[in-house]
This record gives C-alpha cells, structure tokens and sequence, in this order.
C-alpha cells in the first residue's frame, strides 16, 4: 500500500470516527432524557396519583363521599396510574436501547481510531525507509510508486507486442524427405496385357 492509500484510509476512519462521535453524543443525551423522563413518571406523577387516591380513601371512611362514587374515582385513578406505569416500561425499554447504541458506536470508533494509529504508523515507517533511500520491507519487489500526473507506460498487451517484434526471428531447418525407393518387380513375372493390346 502507498502512502497515499494509506493517506486516504487515515482521512476516511477519521471521518466516520467524527461521525461516530456525534452519534455517541446524540444517543447519550436521548439516554439521560428517557432516564429523566422516567424519574418523573415514576417519582412525580405516579406518587401524585397515589396521594390523590389516598385523599379519597380517607374521605370514603370518613362517609363524605358514597361507595359508588369512591369506586368510580379509585377506578378513574387506576387507570391513570396504568398509562403512567406503561409509560415508565417505554421509557426504561429505550433507555436499554439506547444504552446498546452508544456501546456499539463506542466500539465502532475505537476500531477508527486504532486503525488511524496503524496507518500513521504504516507512514511513518515508510516515510522513514524513503527517506533513507531504503525500500520498505512490505514493499519489497513492488514496482516504485509513479507520480501524479505522470503516464503509466505501456499496457500489457503493447509489451507483449514490443517483446515478439524485437525477438530475433530463427529459421527452422529444411525438413529433409526420404529418397524414393524404386520399386522392384520379381524375376519372370511378366506385367498384364491390357484389353486393348489383345485386339490389336
């Protein structure tokens, strides 16, 4: 990898680091709101009801109010205090949301941020060998880095055609045939007459 790669992979988790960040910020501060909202429900508004129905409880022993009545009231107020507990069961299931949120974008920026080490670390040394005119050891038979800007060469395929047009073009020797062997007739055997020959 050059260092202009890793240049680049530094500026990228660092970024998404940053972003990270903000979203830690955002789900710790829904965190405390929830937290705060439910102490509310739970110390404020719940106990409020509990004291209002207490208050009709000593009216009701004391005959100032009807048992009809008493029982309508207590079941007005218990439903009320039903919609606070359920509120108080979303606030806590959120709060256990968000507190996952924020350990897993936790997680997610420590690995940003230890991979921007490790690739300033990578620079370093290689700035370092660089300098010393001395090729890093990861890089060892890479081709050198090209600069910006400059042109690449050749393509593959254009050296392939460079290297056969500059090879020396090598004669294949003659192939030889075998001399022709004349056939040989035996002795005393005389070749057919043709049908025309008979004729004649």
């Amino acid at each position: 990898m050059s260092i202009e790669k890793a240049e680049i992979k530094r500026l990228t988790v660092q970024d998404l680091g940053k972003k990270f960040e903000t979203r830690i910020e955002a789900a710790k501060a829904e965190f405390h709101r929830l937290e705060g909202a439910k102490a509310g429900l739970s110390h404020d508004v719940l106990a409020g009801i509990e004291s209002v129905k207490s208050y009709w409880t000593k009216d009701l022993h004391d005959t100032k109010i009807s048992p009809e009545i008493a029982e309508a009231v207590f079941k007005a107020l218990d439903q009320c205090s039903g919609c606070v507990r359920n509120l108080i069961t979303q606030a806590d299931f959120r709060m256990q949301v968000e507190n996952g949120k924020v350990q897993g974008l936790e997680q997610a920026s420590k690995e940003c941020e230890n991979i921007f080490v490790e690739e300033g670390r990578k620079i370093a040394t290689w700035q370092e060998a660089l300098d010393k005119d001395v090729v890093a050891p990861e890089d060892a038979g890479r081709p050198p880095m090209r600069t910006i800007g400059e042109h690449p060469g050749l393509s593959i395929a254009q050296q392939r055609k460079e290297e056969v047009a500059e090879a020396p073009i090598v004669m294949m020797p003659e192939k030889i045939l075998p001399e022709k062997i004349p056939s040989k007739k035996k002795p005393g055997r005389k070749s057919k007459t043709t049908s025309a020959k008979l004729f004649e």
